[in-house]
């Protein structure tokens, strides 16, 4: 049977995350052909959101890659900047979503990340958030929080700890 991945990546700021996401996505479903995947990339700027659609990025956005991943995902432009290859889009669907809207942009995900968001929130819209999360993620799915952030008491009623250190989660 074919695996299906759902991850969401909620809230960034250039689009540098769901790209990653999809670029280990691809690489897994290399190693295992029976597993596919939809990335859900939302934010609630619309600015941001066509940035990010676009895929072009500075060199120095790229050091974390190795020069494999390089080329087998990005296209040098002649400016000198990179944009990611057709390939990885085809997982990615950018939304615009408000996470204070109390509704997950999808159901039976295995994966939400939410980085470095709830330090802009109050204790009640964190906890609002974390019921959102809950609903979306399928059982013994990760969610994964900024290293700043941290997870509050209510939260342990939703998540239990799976990478402390790493700021990763698995739902109850």
């Amino acid at each position: 049977t074919k695996k299906r991945i759902g991850i969401w990546s909620a809230g960034w700021s250039s689009g540098e995350e769901p790209y990653s996401l999809a670029i280990i996505l691809h690489e897994a479903c290399l190693r295992d052909k029976s597993m596919s995947g939809t990335i859900y990339a939302t934010d609630i700027d619309h600015e941001i959101l066509s940035k990010a659609k676009q895929g072009v990025y500075e060199k120095n956005a790229l050091e974390n890659l190795s020069e494999l991943q390089i080329k087998r995902h990005f296209t040098c432009l002649p400016d000198g900047t990179y944009e990611i290859k057709p390939h990885l889009r085809t997982n990615i669907r950018f939304l615009h979503h408000d996470l204070m809207k109390g509704a997950p942009v999808s159901r039976y995900l295995d994966i939400i990340t939410c980085r470095n968001v709830t330090i802009y929130f109050t204790e009640n819209q964190k906890s609002e958030l974390l019921r959102e999360f809950h609903g979306g993620l399928l059982p013994g799915g990760y969610y994964i929080m900024g290293l700043s952030e941290y997870m509050g008491k209510e939260g342990e009623s939703f998540f239990r700890p799976y990478r402390v250190q790493q700021k990763i989660y698995t739902r109850i």
